[in-house]
């Protein structure tokens, strides 16, 4: 859209963004969203939808291989660090938590108290502690492969 002056814009809905009435406001919306704005070229009204689209906040991957040969070695989840005070908690199949972090500055490497636990299936239970992201906890299960 050709810049004009700050008037001539209109963008609807206006939640989540920090203007809705210039031509490049800056979206933050919680989920995807499409914004419709509306302005005036020369004496022809425009229309346009412009969809922000969000995903997860962090990538939780299913399975890390802990074998000591540099790869995978840890249970990376990307993103993850911008949570400062996210709880991270691991539990074996007989509902023993096996790792617990807050914060995530050390991924965990596959161990409890130290020893290497077995290939198998753990389950997990992730709350973000973030004030501005609203989702519920995520669980799910994470393999150990070695």
């Amino acid at each position: 859209i050709p810049s004009h002056d700050r008037s001539s814009y209109t963008w609807s809905p206006q939640s989540w963004l920090n203007d809705a009435y210039i031509s490049n406001p800056t979206a933050t919306p919680e989920e995807t969203t499409a914004y419709t704005v509306s302005t005036q070229v020369g004496s022809c009204d425009v229309t346009d939808i412009v969809v922000v689209t969000v995903g997860p906040p962090i990538t939780i991957y299913n399975s890390f291989t802990p074998n000591g040969d540099g790869i995978n070695d840890t249970w990376v989840m990307p993103g993850i660090q911008r949570f400062e005070n996210v709880e991270v908690n691991v539990y074996d199949r007989w509902g023993q938590n096996v790792f617990r972090s807050i914060g995530y500055a050390q991924p965990w490497d596959g161990t409890n108290k130290g020893k290497y636990l077995p290939t198998g299936a753990y389950y997990y239970h992730i709350e973000l502690n973030n004030i501005d992201v609203t989702i519920p906890p995520y669980t799910g299960e994470v393999s150990i492969i070695h």
